[in-house]
């Protein structure tokens, strides 16, 4: 086949959202494998897959997968990623990439000696607006950055009665709001800056103490909540900025609410991903409002706008971009600001970084490498 054949596992909302990009990026599903051959069945009627898998490793296995797409319960990322890398193909594991920074750093390198093709998601990257706002500060339109500020607020676990298995830690990681979100958020602030955290405090909030258990069969009762619902970090970076981001999983009416404000002694940029087709500049004397399209954006950012302005890119569309970037890399080419498994590894180090904090209450250094 001359089209890149992907093979997905996990059948959940992201591994949907997996599906479609890989389709709209010229791609084949080529397999499917979830926890139940029931779900995989199904999956593979609605994503239009050609195949079923027993299992994540039996699709790892299979001759006719070029890329691996692992969207699994966050446990379980590092023996599938180990194990795709180990069989030559090109993998893209969700976030986290593994639930400490020791196990992700062995993927880094496992795959660094294997020459594989490696990616974990953060497609905030390929917003055009978002690209936009690092071309201005790449060619120093905002001048001195000083200050960075933002946050990411979701609202679908604010009923007391919603549980899901990211809110056990041995599924989902000893952090759930900020290893699941938080970590965007700082991978955009780092991307489009330029800057690098280089120490942090941070302070974990939670709305209720117990949820349902999503294994009490019994009906024995809810189990007390083992991961944050709201973490709140102040940072420094290496570029003498200073920066703050509340990340929630509670804050009703904000459905996936990603925004950042990042301030130059010049100009600040702002982004909301929630009203994604704009990029507000501010100044001193009057504010712009810049329209995302092909022609209304630097050379940078507008090859990423498909769409005239007025004809909305969202989510979906960036996923897209992204996998097509990771096709193009499997092909040879090396695109911009594709986020490799050393983004992954990354994210672990601030994530362990936070967990400490919360803990002890004290600010923890974080090394400016991956």
């Amino acid at each position: 086949m001359d089209r890149t054949r992907s093979g997905i596992i996990g059948t959940g909302f992201i591994g949907g959202v997996h599906a479609a990009a890989v389709r709209a990026a010229g791609g084949v599903v080529q397999a499917v494998a979830s926890a139940t051959p029931e779900g995989a069945q199904h999956a593979a009627t609605a994503w239009h897959a050609e195949h079923t898998a027993m299992s994540g490793l039996d699709l790892i296995g299979r001759d006719d997968v070029d890329v691996v797409h692992i969207c699994t319960p966050n446990a379980t990322h590092a023996e599938l990623a180990h194990a795709a890398i180990a069989a030559g193909k090109a993998v893209v594991c969700e976030k986290p990439l593994a639930i400490n920074p020791d196990s992700a750093a062995s993927l880094v390198d496992q795959a660094g000696a294997a020459g594989v093709v490696n990616a974990v998601p953060f497609i905030y990257r390929y917003y055009p607006t978002v690209r936009e706002a690092r071309d201005r500060v790449g060619r120093d339109e905002a001048g001195r950055l000083w200050l960075l500020h933002g946050s990411y607020l979701q609202d679908w676990l604010s009923g007391r009665q919603v549980s899901n298995w990211r809110v056990d830690p041995k599924l989902g990681g000893r952090s759930r709001a900020f290893a699941d979100i938080g970590v965007h958020w700082c991978d955009l602030m780092e991307f489009v800056t330029g800057h690098r955290i280089t120490r942090l405090v941070a302070h974990w909030a939670n709305a209720h103490a117990e949820r349902p258990s999503l294994s009490d069969t019994l009906g024995v009762g809810p189990s007390a909540v083992g991961t944050e619902d709201v973490a709140i970090v102040t940072f420094e970076t290496n570029r003498g900025a200073a920066g703050s981001v509340v990340v929630s999983q509670v804050s009703l009416g904000r459905k996936n609410r990603l925004w950042f404000s990042f301030d130059g002694l010049d100009a600040a940029y702002v982004f909301d991903q929630e009203l994604p087709d704009s990029l507000w500049v501010g100044g001193l004397r009057e504010n712009h409002v810049i329209p995302r399209g092909p022609d209304t954006l630097s050379a940078a950012a507008s090859s990423y706008a498909r769409l005239p302005a007025g004809h909305p890119q969202g989510f979906q569309d960036s996923f897209t971009a992204f996998v097509g970037d990771v096709y193009a890399a499997v092909a040879g080419e090396k695109p911009d600001g594709l986020p490799t498994f050393e983004a992954g590894l990354r994210a672990t180090r601030i994530t362990a970084a936070v967990v400490e904090s919360a803990r002890t209450g004290n600010w923890v250094k974080i090394g400016e490498g991956p």
